[in-house]
This record gives structure tokens, C-alpha cells and sequence, in this order.
């Protein structure tokens, strides 16, 4: 362990960390992630720091390995809130499309949720610049909902009537989100915020929203299978990309939807598809 210690720490005075890195990794993967997390730690050296540097372009090392690296070190390390955000966000960005893209998210999630001040700071810097970019509002409020779903869960409710649009659209994602196992009256709440949302302006990305949130919260409780045809039947009254692209992943996935809910979903289907054929 000290050897790797050592050369790790010589990668990294020698601008080849990355590479080093991921080239001991996949030789031995644990030790390798615990390393780091320790060396960091100690402030021995900034992990963070020296994957902001990678980028995909880079043909000194596998972006994709250094990606897993990053995986297993990042629920285990000491760093300011805001640093890890930007590298997040850096990283997540450079991936791109590819399959890989959401990686980085749950061991984010893991990193905010080990301490209790990381949620409430991640999310008070999420709400004062809005990212068009990134959406940290849903990851400050997942991370927090696994700390303190009493806590946070109305917080994001709240956020579903702010005057931002923005902060409206995400919040009413992460509502969809959230695991309300341990509190359904709380997620009748966040259907209720969603009921709210759909009967007052129209905004096509929050629409979209609150579809597919709407079918998650039924997903957790099918007792709200009643409202949630209300609201499918409110939403796709309007046949905007966004809202029948939601509606077409909903009724193309693999989840025993009841017959009603395919009902209106599939005559949205039938719409999509005549519209194609028209505009073909």
C-alpha cells in the first residue's frame, strides 16, 4: 500500500495522475479507491482538483475508467460542496450521450447525503444561479430526502409554486423521485403540488415534468391511480414533443401500467404517430 501511496503521489507531481491512476485500477480496484480517498482526506492530495482536469478528448488515459475510478472514491471524501458540483458537472457534461452520462449522479447523492450541511449548501447554490446546464436542485433534494424525508420532501413541494419557472420544472422532477415508503401522506402532498402545478399556466417542459413524476408517485402507491388519470388526462390534452415524447417512455417501458392509464397514453401514442406519418 505504501508503494502505491508513493506513486500515486509522483503521478501526480509529475502531471500523470490520471493516468497513473487508472492504470492501477484496473489492477486493484479497492485499494486503489481507498488510497485516494485517503490521500485526499489527509489533504495529501486534491482528488477533485486533478479529475477536473480529465476530459474525453485526452488519449493519455480511459476516460471511461477514470469515470468508474472517480465512482468508488467520491462517497468517501471531504471536499467543499461547491468544488464537487463543478466537477461533477464538468464530468457529467464531457460524457456526453454515452450510456455513461448519469454515472456520477447516485455516488454524488452519496457524498451529499454522508453530511448533513451538504444538501441544504449544494441546494441554496443551486437556487441562487440557476444552471441551465445541470440540475442540482433534484440532487440537493434527493440527497436530503435520504437524511430527512420530512425535511425535504416539503421543501421540494414548496418549490413547485416559486416564481422561477425553472426551479418549478425541477422540483417537480424530483418529486417524481423521491421514495416516500417511509411517509405516504407525504407523497399524496407532492401529488397534490403536481395537481396544483397542471392547473395553472402551461409550460410544456413542466408538463412533461409532472407527467412523468406523476406515474412515478403512482408507481410508489397505486391507491392514487384515480388522480393520477385526472392529471394524464389535464396533461395530454397538450401535444407538445416533450410532453408525447414523456408519454411515449412511459407506455414503452416495461412497468405493468393499468389498463385506463394505457388508455390515454396510447391514443397520445396514436397522435405522435399520425403526426409523423402527416409531416413524412
Amino acid at each position: 500500500m505504501d508503494n502505491l501511496k508513493q506513486q500515486l503521489l509522483l503521478a501526480a507531481k509529475s502531471g500523470d495522475f490520471l493516468s497513473k491512476a487508472t492504470e492501477f485500477y484496473f489492477v486493484e480496484k479497492y485499494n486503489v479507491s481507498l488510497e485516494l480517498a485517503k490521500l485526499h482526506n489527509n489533504r495529501t492530495l486534491n482528488v477533485i482538483a486533478e479529475f477536473q482536469k480529465l476530459n474525453r478528448t485526452d488519449q493519455q488515459h480511459d476516460f471511461f475508467t477514470a469515470i468508474h475510478l472517480l465512482e468508488a472514491v467520491l462517497p468517501s471524501i471531504s471536499e467543499p460542496v461547491a468544488d464537487v458540483m463543478e466537477c461533477i458537472k464538468h464530468l457529467t457534461l464531457e460524457t456526453g450521450d454515452d450510456m455513461m452520462a448519469g454515472n456520477l449522479i447516485s455516488p454524488f447523492i452519496d457524498y451529499m447525503s454522508a453530511d448533513a450541511g451538504r444538501p441544504k449548501e449544494a441546494l441554496n447554490i443551486a437556487l441562487k444561479e440557476i444552471d441551465p446546464q445541470f440540475d442540482f436542485i433534484t440532487l440537493a433534494l434527493l440527497a436530503g430526502t435520504k437524511l430527512n424525508l420530512t425535511e425535504y420532501a416539503p421543501q421540494a413541494i414548496e418549490l413547485c409554486q416559486h416564481p422561477n419557472i425553472d426551479i418549478r420544472i425541477r422540483a417537480t422532477h424530483a418529486l417524481g423521485r423521491i421514495q416516500y415508503s417511509e411517509n405516504l401522506p407525504l407523497l399524496s402532498d407532492a401529488m397534490a403540488a403536481i395537481e396544483f402545478s397542471i392547473s395553472a399556466e402551461f409550460d410544456e417542459m413542466l408538463f412533461a415534468s409532472a407527467l412523468r413524476s406523476s406515474y412515478s408517485l403512482y408507481s410508489q402507491d397505486n391507491t392514487t391511480e384515480p388522480r393520477i388519470l385526472a392529471a394524464f388526462k389535464i396533461i395530454l390534452e397538450h401535444h407538445e414533443d416533450n410532453i408525447l415524447h414523456t408519454a411515449s417512455k412511459i407506455l414503452n417501458s416495461k412497468s405493468n401500467i393499468p389498463e385506463p392509464l394505457v388508455d390515454v397514453l396510447a391514443c397520445t401514442d396514436t397522435y405522435k404517430t399520425n403526426q409523423q406519418r402527416h409531416t413524412g
